[in-house]
């Protein structure tokens, strides 16, 4: 088995970020990318036999829900999970010194609209711990717990929030540096390596910054 890997998914709605996600990870990694087909279309799977890609796939296609089990299934003893809109700037080899064994590697959230303490853009477990089976279960029936149009991260504070020993490792913020934060704080971390450009704002950003040929950062 693969020591360490990272991981990430798409479908055929944000398979455009594929090659932009893809090209930044890759230059700052020395470790293996696992890409899952969550609904791509001809021209995301094309684009992965043009990169030598496998692509992996799951029984349940719901990309939206799909992360714990993408994370369950991925063949690496650590793995971490990187969504597609997350922006890499520097190594991040060193991300896998903060996975723990039976817990959820995970950086915080200041400033989710609710209350979620954690985001879930950058996601770090070994081998197959327990509360990942649980998060999984979650996500597979997410309407039993609350409405359609929260995600993964929700279903996750959901199952850890009145834990007074949640069973999670903590990865430092520069690794899952908020779009929203940069926004309205006007910083980043002086040592930032991954900035997650969540939301359709952020989306809207990326778009702009390929197009243009230009950073993200100087398209805000």
């Amino acid at each position: 088995m693969i020591e360490k890997a990272f991981v990430g998914g798409a479908d055929k709605n944000v398979e455009w970020l594929l090659p932009w996600w893809f090209e930044r990870l890759q230059k700052n990694t020395s470790n293996p990318i696992f890409i899952y087909d969550f609904g791509l279309s001809k021209k995301g799977i094309n684009w992965a036999k043009q990169k030598g890609i496998e692509l992996l796939t799951l029984e349940n296609n719901n990309g939206w829900f799909m992360k714990p089990a993408a994370l369950l299934n991925t063949p690496a003893k650590q793995k971490i999970w990187i969504d597609v809109d997350c922006e890499v700037v520097k190594p991040i080899d060193d991300l896998f010194s903060f996975v723990e064994e039976d817990k959820i590697a995970i950086a915080p959230d200041p400033v989710h609209s609710w209350g979620c303490k954690y985001n879930t853009g950058v996601v770090g477990i070994q081998d197959k711990p327990a509360c990942v089976e649980e998060w999984k279960t979650m996500c597979d029936n997410p309407e039993s717990f609350f409405q359609m149009g929260r995600g993964d991260q929700e279903l996750l504070w959901e199952m850890i929030r009145a834990e007074e020993n949640p069973p999670l490792s903590h990865i430092p913020k520069q690794y899952n540096w908020l779009r929203i934060y940069i926004e309205k704080y006007k910083k980043y971390h002086k040592d930032v390596r991954i900035i997650h450009w969540t939301g359709q704002r952020g989306k809207e950003i990326i778009a702009k910054s390929v197009r243009n040929k230009t950073s993200t950062l100087k398209v805000l």
